[in-house]
This record gives C-alpha cells, structure tokens and sequence, in this order.
C-alpha cells in the first residue's frame, strides 16, 4: 500500500502541486532551482559545522545534514519522474533509477512519447527495468570491453581467482585511493587476486588518455558506451566508484560505493584460513 501511494505521489502530485507545463525548458528550471536550495543549505550547514564546539553538536548537525540531503534526493527523483517525458528529465530518471522502484519505472516508461522509448535513455531504462537484481552470491554479469590499445577482455576469463572490479575510473577516490589500490595490487599474487577498473567513457582516445593520466600495473577497460553502459545497469552502479569484490567463482562476495581499505585484505585472509 505504501508503495502504490509512493507510486501515486510521484506521477500525480508533484504535476498539481507544481503546475507547470512539461517542457525540457520547465524541467532544466526546477532542476536548476531545486539544486540551488540545497546548496544554500549546505553551505549553512558547513558553516554550523565549523563553528560547532563539541562533538556532539557536530553529530548532531551530520545526522540533520543527512536528513537534509536525503530529501533532496528524494525530491529530484520525483522531479524526474514528473518530467520523465522530456529528454534531461529522462536522463535525470535513468541517473536516479536506483532510488526509484521498478514498479515506477515501468509506468514512467510506457508514458514515454515513441521517440524518447528509442533513445540511448529509453532503451538504457528498458534494460534497467529487465536486469536481475545484484545481490552477493549472485554470478556477476559477464562484462565484455577492451583496453586502451584494443585488446578484447571479458570477466569470465579471470575465472578461478578473485576479482576487485572498480566502475567509475581512478579519478573519483582521491590519490590516497589510488595509492591503496597500487599498494593492494603490489602485496597480492595474480594468483591471490586481480583488479580492474571500468572507466565509463565513449571512445578509445578517451580511456587511452585516462590511462596515461592514472598510469597502473593493474587493468583498465571500457565498452565505450559512455553514461548508458550495460555494465551500469546490469551491475545497478551509478556512484563512483562502485566496487565489487567476486570470489574464484564469479560471484558477488560485496559491493560498496566508495574503496573501503581492509575490506579485500579481509576476505582474503579469511578465505585462507
């Protein structure tokens, strides 16, 4: 029941609160509006933040800040949904789709005008609305792309060792990120474990350049797909980065937005015992 409401909320209500016309124009303005406050209100909570004199004040204004930001995720998904039929709002709802339930996401498609289901986001969409939930356990999605000279390489050719698979590229964690990954990589056997990261780029200049700009001894591939790469959607990414630990056999032991140090080292040392 709460989710037909969810549902009803999202396609309905926002259209008659709000009132405006559904154009690309409406939507870019909203968006724009809606981000603007929030930045306000994170710059006055950033300010709160450093004038606040114990830790607990500092708690307490996370937990608000959290709250904070959870509504406007919630309110750009509803956005997005309400201008779904335009082609930004429906690159906003393929950007929110994980936060947005599949049920939802059904009915916003089949309201699609024709043009819009047959476009990159139409069709990125469809195949969201298709894809197997990830859960560990789960075989991971047999990704097929191609390094930066040409080189083919699909994931089930590692089978038989442990894989850290990173969606996003190197630039998104930071140099100490970056430092772990190369000390992870140095300490570890191509027996013991293989990492690649997948940089969603469109083109092979583009992951060649990326290449040589976050130079490494471990793997970096693309499809050249871009932003509606199948990997994002078969393996429900869109923060950077998203990293999947798979054991020998292909499947998903966990998945974190963001490199969490220990964790891999934790696993291994734990599958050897």
């Amino acid at each position: 029941m709460r989710r037909i409401a969810w549902i009803a909320v999202l396609l309905s209500a926002c259209g008659a609160l709000w009132g405006q016309e559904i154009t690309e124009e409406n939507f870019l303005k909203e968006e724009s509006a809606l981000t603007a406050r929030f930045e306000a209100q994170s710059e006055h909570f950033s300010g709160q933040f450093a004038a606040a004199q114990s830790q607990a004040e500092r708690d307490s204004l996370t937990v608000a800040y959290n709250a904070l930001f959870q509504q406007y995720l919630h309110a750009m998904e509803a956005l997005s949904v309400q201008y779904a039929a335009t082609p930004s709002g429906l690159q906003r709802c393929f950007a929110m789709r994980l936060g947005l339930s599949k049920d939802t996401l059904r009915i916003v498609w089949k309201r699609l005008p024709k043009v819009l289901r047959g476009s990159l986001y139409g069709r990125a969409m469809a195949l969201h609305g298709r894809a197997k939930e990830l859960r560990p356990g789960g075989k991971m999605y047999n990704l097929r792309a191609w390094d930066a000279q040409g080189r083919p390489f699909r994931l089930r050719q590692w089978r038989g060792t442990p894989v850290l698979l990173l969606y996003g590229g190197l630039g998104c964690m930071g140099a100490s990120g970056r430092e772990y990954l190369d000390a992870l990589y140095a300490k570890t056997s191509r027996e013991e474990l293989r990492i690649v990261v997948f940089w969603p780029v469109s083109s092979p200049a583009e992951l060649a350049a990326l290449a040589e700009e976050f130079p490494s001894g471990y793997l970096q591939v693309s499809d050249f797909k871009g932003d509606t790469t199948p990997v994002k959607i078969r393996c429900q990414a869109q923060a950077t980065p998203t990293c999947f630990l798979l054991d020998s056999r292909g499947r998903l032991v966990f998945k974190t937005i963001g490199l969490y140090p220990g964790k891999v080292e934790e696993y291994l040392s734990a599958k050897d015992r």
